[in-house]
């Protein structure tokens, strides 16, 4: 019976990753909705943002190919404590989400093309949702502050030996 393939180090995990290669980012679906009335009082409103993959992303060990999918969505509602804010009385509500493909080292596993797509993809994202967002603002003729800039502190998680 052959062994289960080892672990890869934080460093072979991380040379690895830099051979990856970013192949697409395509925008698949995307909601905008928003209620102009609320939106007078921006000052007072909160910006929610939020990031997820949406399914495991499919790799293929024999072309090095990794796809998923990644949900971007923006919330600006009333300034509440809440950790989840109600869509239904948002101010603005901007949903897309976008197929993201990367070519990756065939000797990953399942598990470090996973790994790696939850570490890259939503970061690899992010900059064109910002672009969105503000073309269908600039569209609709909304005044919104510029969505943050993220960073990417590159790292595997401590689950890699």
């Amino acid at each position: 019976m052959a062994k289960p393939a080892r672990a890869p180090s934080k460093d072979t995990y991380n040379e690895a990753v830099k051979e990856a290669k970013l192949l697409d980012i395509r925008l698949t679906e995307s909601k905008w909705a928003f209620d102009l009335s609320m939106l007078r009082e921006m000052d007072e409103l909160q910006k929610f943002t939020n990031q997820s993959i949406l399914e495991a992303p499919h790799f293929s060990p024999e072309t090095g190919r990794l796809v998923g999918k990644v949900l971007c969505r923006l919330l600006i509602t009333a300034n509440l404590a809440v950790d989840e804010p109600d869509a239904s009385q948002a101010a603005l509500d901007c949903e897309s989400s976008y197929v993201v493909a990367f070519e990756v080292p065939k000797a990953f596993t399942s598990h470090n093309a996973n790994q790696f797509f939850e570490s890259t993809a939503k970061f690899a994202v992010w900059p064109y949702f910002r672009s969105h967002v503000a073309n269908l603002a600039a569209q609709s003729r909304l005044e919104l502050p510029p969505l943050p800039l993220t960073t990417l502190l590159q790292r595997i998680r401590d689950d890699i030996p």
